[in-house]
């Protein structure tokens, strides 16, 4: 269990992170490839700014919702920016 810490700027690279627990913890500008994350829980946290990219994202959920089907629905109806574009104008 990590609490009150600063790992600002951190890289943490094909690291287990199961049954790890962080609290009141800066990470702003982390970095993490290639972690396990399996069934991690983000509760109260700044996520502003925060990028996903090339992630296995099954079964994950933010606030309740599937996030796996919420990006085939945008896929979908919006299959680049400028069609999304288009229709939020």
């Amino acid at each position: 269990q990590f609490t009150d810490i600063n790992l600002a700027e951190s890289k943490f690279q094909c690291v287990n992170l199961n049954d790890v627990a962080f609290g009141c913890v800066n990470m702003q500008n982390a970095r993490f490839e290639n972690p396990c994350m399996r069934h991690a829980k983000f509760e109260n946290c700044d996520l502003s700014y925060a990028q996903i990219k090339d992630c296995d994202m099954e079964g994950m959920t933010i606030d309740g919702v599937d996030v796996t089907e919420m990006l085939r629905f945008y896929r979908k109806y919006f299959p680049d920016e400028k069609t999304m574009m288009e229709n939020c104008v």
